[in-house]
C-alpha cells in the first residue's frame, strides 16, 4: 500500500479517538464544623463537601476530604499541600483564591447556661464573663479586636483540636466558661445529630452580633489553577440551584438556600 494512503488512513482513524480531559485530584481540607463540613467518608460529610462533589465530579475531577485542625488547614493550604479550605470567611484568608459565589453564610450567635441572665448587648458585656471561642476562627471585626486584645487572659478560653465545638460545650457545663460563641446551624447540626438531648435542653442563646458572614470553599494561593477551580465551583453552584439538586442536599441537613 502507497505510505501516503498509510499515513492519511492513521491521521484519519486518530481524529476518531477519544480526547481525555484532565482530571486533577481536588483536596478540601476542614475540621469539623457541619453541617458545613462534616466526618470524611461518611454519608454526610457536610453539605459544602457534597456541593464540591457534585459540581467537580460533573468537571471531570475527583474530591478528597479531609479533616484538619482549622490554623493547621489554612497553614498547609496556603503553602500548597491542599488545594482548598471549606468553610472559610474571606476575613480568615484574605490572600486565597475565592469563588464569586458564597457556599453559605453563617451567624456568631451566644450560647449560655440555660436561665442565666447574661446577654451579649455589645463588646462591653463580654467583659463580665469568660468567653469560650475556637481556634484561629474568625468572629466579627469587633470581637476579633476583643479576642486579640484578651488572648491569653483569663476572660477569652480558647477551645482546639478537630471537634471545639464539644470542647466548649463540656467546659460551658462544667461552668469553666460562661459562653461560647458558634453558628446557630452547627450547634443545633451537631446537638441533634448526636442526639445531645440534655445538652439542648440545657442550653440557651444569648443574643448574637446581628451580623451574616459569607462561607466559602477558598482555594490555595500557591495553586497556579485555583482560579479555574473557582470558577467552576461558581458556575456549578448555579446549574445546582436552578436544577433543584443544591436544595435536595441542603435539605438532607434540615437546612434552606441562603440566598
Amino acid at each position: 500500500m502507497n505510505k501516503l494512503i498509510v499515513i492519511g488512513l492513521l491521521l484519519s482513524a486518530c481524529t476518531f479517538l477519544p480526547v481525555h480531559v484532565s482530571a486533577d485530584q481536588i483536596t478540601i481540607v476542614a475540621d469539623s464544623w457541619c453541617p458545613f463540613t462534616c466526618e470524611p467518608g461518611s454519608e454526610s460529610p457536610g453539605y459544602m463537601i457534597e456541593i464540591a462533589e457534585h459540581v467537580f465530579k460533573k468537571a471531570g475531577h475527583t474530591v478528597v476530604y479531609k479533616n484538619v485542625d482549622w490554623k493547621k488547614a489554612i497553614e498547609e493550604t496556603r503553602k500548597g499541600k491542599y488545594t482548598a479550605i471549606a468553610g472559610g470567611y474571606k476575613s480568615d484568608s484574605p490572600d486565597f483564591v475565592f469563588p464569586d459565589k458564597a457556599q453559605g453564610v453563617s451567624q456568631n450567635v451566644f450560647f449560655v447556661k440555660k436561665g442565666t441572665a447574661w446577654k451579649y448587648t455589645g463588646i462591653e458585656s463580654l467583659k463580665k464573663i469568660k468567653l469560650g471561642i475556637v481556634l484561629d476562627y474568625s468572629y466579627s471585626d469587633q470581637i476579633n479586636k476583643y479576642i486579640s486584645e484578651n488572648k491569653g487572659k483569663s476572660s477569652v478560653y480558647v477551645a482546639k483540636g478537630t471537634t471545639p465545638i464539644q470542647e466548649n460545650i463540656d467546659k460551658l457545663m462544667k461552668g469553666e466558661i460562661n459562653a461560647f460563641i458558634e453558628d446557630p446551624s452547627v450547634y443545633g447540626n451537631y446537638c441533634g445529630s448526636r442526639n445531645l438531648i440534655e445538652v439542648l435542653g440545657a442550653v440557651q442563646t444569648a443574643g448574637s452580633d446581628g451580623l451574616e458572614e459569607k462561607n466559602y470553599i477558598a482555594f490555595s494561593p500557591a495553586n497556579p489553577k485555583s482560579k479555574e477551580y473557582a470558577s467552576i465551583l461558581s458556575k456549578g453552584l448555579d446549574q445546582m440551584r436552578a436544577s433543584g439538586e443544591l436544595k435536595k442536599i441542603l435539605s438532607k441537613y434540615y437546612m434552606k438556600d441562603w440566598e
